[in-house]
């Protein structure tokens, strides 16, 4: 989607879709275009926000603009994009390629006690949602199916991480984005969040890689 023309996709060709439940995930440089509650000039054509046929679209979005995430391993082969569909499908080893490392630089039992972490972390965000009364009905529809229930988890740890992450914190644009909101108590401020960040990032020795809120830090037990 980064260049105009009829082999692009515009967000208006996903509305005939939207007669039935319909989960999006953008990757992509213009992901922003998605979201847009009016007429793009840029693409002439509308956007998929407001414009649907019966049934609200769920969205989760890349970064954007397109570019780099400052201070990752390797940067110039993994644009955000890139990074962002890795978190969606293999969350833990994005957080390595993230700080720069690869698996095979891991010892088996560390990769394994963060592995762990991450799947305690995930089922938390799970039960927030499950638990919360301003969770967006096309969110508690999505959750209700295993495969779309794994994306959202994982989008939420990839938000925090990408929020929180030294270079690109307070930097909007190196974020990923959802429509519509996931409450506020699955946002990359709370503590749930932190922790599940901190935790992750303290199995690997990286907890100054990422800004934290003070007073977050691991119970007494679990400090390495």
């Amino acid at each position: 989607m980064n260049e105009q023309g009829i082999n692009c996709i515009y967000p208006c060709d996903f509305i005939p879709f939207t007669r039935r439940p319909l989960l999006l995930v953008i990757d992509s440089d213009v992901s922003k275009a998605f979201k847009a509650l009016k007429v793009l000039i840029l693409y002439r054509n509308q956007a998929i926000c407001g414009a649907e046929k019966g049934e609200p679209v769920a969205l989760l979005l890349s970064p954007s603009p397109f570019s780099t995430i400052p201070g990752a391993g390797d940067s110039s082969r993994h644009p955000s994009r890139s990074l962002f569909t890795s978190f969606l499908s293999a969350p833990l080893q994005a957080f390595l390629l993230l700080l720069g490392f690869s698996s095979s630089d891991i010892e088996m039992d560390t990769f394994n006690k963060a592995e762990k972490l991450l799947s305690q972390s995930l089922d938390q965000f799970g039960s927030t949602l499950a638990t919360s009364d301003t969770l967006d009905a096309v969110w508690a529809q999505a959750l209700s199916d295993p495969f779309l229930r794994r994306l959202i988890l994982r989008f939420i740890f990839c938000r925090a991480v990408l929020t929180l992450y030294a270079p690109t914190f307070n930097k909007k644009e190196s974020h990923p984005e959802c429509i519509p909101c996931l409450p506020e108590a699955v946002q990359p401020s709370t503590v749930l969040c932190q922790m599940a960040v901190l935790q992750v990032a303290s199995t690997f020795g990286a907890t100054n890689r990422f800004v934290l809120s003070e007073g977050i830090m691991l119970p007494e037990g679990n400090r390495i």
